[in-house]
């Protein structure tokens, strides 16, 4: 029979050693726990304490339940090679989350396998024996992670493992120090942030792991992702606190890099293009479309929303784009298809000014673009980037892709060099409206291609450049004359002084390709100058002297940066 003053404390058999897993109010709550613990398979056993305070005050315990199972066996576990690792000295940099999404690649088929984050494996003292006692799994990973992060350098792998090997040791002993300690809450409640701030009061050292400890054994309790994601949202639709939210950002994001939580939180879709399809509205600034059975869906759609889960956000995007670039057909049951649902993706993603997401996205498209082709090596890549090419709607798209590829390129040079052609063959066969599409302002094409010669100019040698240049300068200057753009600027009804002005501020605008185009702006600015009454003219427009003089002086600096003379 349990006490109304007693309590009972679930332990934990794993890698043999005693383990606190939880406080119950009532024996029969913490038996049904203990058995549910034992079929996971994860625990070696389970026991149950009664503990309560004696008529005396002294405390008594006494063990009421013990039951032992066998664990089952892991199934494949082995390392995730990686070929990148951020470069960690400090423990806090071991724990910061850069570290902890590499561990999360690095450890990927265990942790998917344990149904655990790595902040749970490093700061739960059972969970951080039991990966050390798996398969020589973290052996593997630092010597993997030692080797990728001396390549190139003078440090040995082994030299870079011991260091890899003392500051795991020592997040270790944290997590060992934080088990033992009897006063270390066993439950959050609702609000993460009091724990943080209670034990870095009490702690100013170590107060933050302290709390991450109690938050990480809060999500282990949860064997199952959804779980998790629930108790996150639970926490963070409490929080104020900004460094509590930022914990809890990383730990929502390191449960969002395994395999299957995506899936299930945007729930049944028909294909591989309407899961993508469900992830875009977040690559533009919003949330994805999340499944409404999803827990706690409402929470992580305003976080995200508002830019308040970084952390997570850039997991996601990193999902999706990987979603992108991946092999897995787009249209698994309608292979007819698969053509037009990666033409709606890559003009999606491409608009007429910009690569969503720039240049990861850029190469994910391309990677895509692969498979549509059946050769490899250079000529696979350059037949890929003419697929993506031709599945752009207008030139825009195309001019907007391929200044997007050119800086991750570089290291390819003849797939550069295909691109830059590409590119040379788009202007060659467009008009200058169309490289602003939709915009009613006849500056905007004007402005589109004066910044793409520029780009031209410093990205390639003139050579290959000016002729493209050149060809940007005459469409400029056709648009100039057909659209009468600087008889509108220069508008007769205006006062001299504002005409004069107004043609100096457009022409240092950037708006004109130098050549033609700028001839004819500064054309105009001369043929003022020359006037004979020009002083007098350009007077009528001030109320006084002495705003003359301001205004004349203004006028000839910027006549200086446009490069006109006053002696004309």
């Amino acid at each position: 029979m349990s006490n109304r003053r007693a309590t009972f404390e679930l332990q934990v058999l794993v890698a043999k050693n005693w383990t606190v897993r939880n406080l119950y109010d009532d024996e029969e709550t913490a038996k049904q726990a203990a058995e549910q613990d034992l079929k996971s398979g994860r625990v070696e056993g389970v026991r149950i304490l009664r503990l309560w305070k004696r008529a005396d005050g002294e405390h008594a315990e006494k063990q009421v339940f013990e039951k032992m199972g066998a664990v089952k066996p892991l199934r494949d576990v082995r390392i995730t090679p990686v070929e990148s690792a951020p470069m960690c000295r400090e423990e806090a940099e071991f724990l910061g989350h850069d570290s902890l999404a590499l561990m999360a690649r690095l450890f990927r088929k265990y942790l998917d396998e344990t149904c655990l984050t790595p902040t749970e494996v490093l700061h739960v003292w059972r969970e951080y024996q039991r990966i050390w006692d798996t398969e020589s799994i973290v052996m593997a990973g630092v010597d993997r992670v030692a080797l990728v992060q001396t390549r190139g350098s003078e440090m040995l792998p082994k030299t870079r493992g011991e260091e890899i090997y003392r500051a795991i040791e020592g997040i270790g002993a944290r997590a060992r120090r934080a088990d033992r300690r009897k006063n270390l809450p066993r439950r959050i409640g609702t609000r993460f942030g009091v724990v943080l701030r209670d034990e870095d009061a009490a702690d100013p050292f170590d107060g933050t792991f302290a709390a991450t400890v109690v938050l990480a054994r809060d999500l282990a309790e949860r064997r199952d992702w959804l779980g998790k994601l629930d108790r996150l949202g639970e926490l963070l639709a409490a929080e104020t606190d900004a460094e509590a939210r930022a914990i809890l950002d990383s730990v929502a994001a390191q449960v969002f890099m395994s395999r299957d939580v995506l899936i299930d939180a945007l729930g049944p879709r028909h294909n591989l293009a309407a899961a993508i399809e469900a992830l875009l509205p977040l690559l533009a600034g919003g949330a994805p479309g999340f499944d409404a059975a999803m827990p706690r869906r409402e929470t992580f759609v305003a976080g995200l929303k508002a830019g308040a889960l970084p952390l997570l956000r850039a997991t996601l995007v990193e999902r999706c784009l990987k979603m992108v670039a991946g092999p897995g057909e787009l249209s698994r049951f309608d292979p007819t298809r698969e053509d037009a649902c990666f033409r709606t993706l890559a003009n999606r993603l491409i608009g007429p000014s910009a690569v969503v997401e720039g240049e990861a996205a850029a190469l994910a498209l391309l990677e895509r673009a692969g498979t549509f082709v059946v050769e490899g090596g250079v000529t696979g890549r350059k037949r890929a980037l003419d697929w993506l090419l031709m599945a752009l709607d207008g030139a825009a798209r195309r001019i907007a892709l391929l200044r997007c590829l050119d800086a991750p390129l570089t290291h390819e040079p003849e797939v550069r060099g295909a691109a830059f052609e590409a590119l040379r063959r788009t202007v060659e066969g467009a008009a200058l409206a169309d490289l602003a599409p939709g915009q009613g302002d006849p500056l905007a094409p004007l402005a589109v291609a004066a910044d793409l010669s520029r780009w031209l100019a410093r990205r390639f040698p003139p050579k290959a450049a000016q002729p493209v240049c050149a060809h940007l300068d005459a469409l400029s200057a056709e648009h100039l004359v057909t659209h009468r753009v600087i008889e509108r600027i220069d508008h007769p009804e205006l006062a001299l002084a504002d005409r004069a002005t107004r043609l100096l501020g457009f022409l240092l605008s950037g708006t004109l390709t130098e050549g033609r185009a700028t001839d004819l702006a500064r054309s105009r600015i001369r043929d003022h100058l020359k006037r004979p009454d020009f002083v007098e003219a350009f007077a009528a427009g001030f109320a006084d002297a002495a705003a003359c003089e301001r205004g004349l002086r203004e006028l000839h600096a910027m006549m200086t940066r446009a490069g006109i003379s006053a002696n004309v």
